[in-house]
């Protein structure tokens, strides 16, 4: 089950889950479902990291979690030891996405 943070930054923006529920656009009763459970779909992680205003990566509590490995993200290759380099590497997707964006 993946851990997620939202209740501490919750309290730490001065949000109770009830405001967090009306700015996402669903119920309190939803929002305590989806912390409940073990299978939240990826648009509500990015709806929890935007009305919150952090970093989806900020979502998540990690315990013992270790990085390692190799990226290819369109023929350039990423090396990933720490958190810093997953930030680096969603920059560089972020930075193509607009690239392709601006080209249409």
């Amino acid at each position: 089950m993946t851990k997620l943070r939202v209740k501490e930054l919750c309290k730490e923006k001065g949000l109770t889950l009830a405001v967090l529920a009306e700015q996402m656009g669903v119920s309190a009763s939803a929002v305590t479902q989806y912390l409940k459970s073990d299978n939240i779909s990826s648009a509500t992680l990015v709806k929890f990291a935007e009305v919150l205003g952090v970093k989806l990566d900020d979502l998540v509590i990690r315990e013992g979690c270790n990085i390692n490995g190799f990226v290819d993200v369109d023929g350039q290759l990423f090396r990933i030891n720490k958190k810093e380099d997953v930030d680096n590497l969603l920059e560089f997707i972020k930075q193509k996405e607009n690239d392709r964006n601006n080209m249409r």
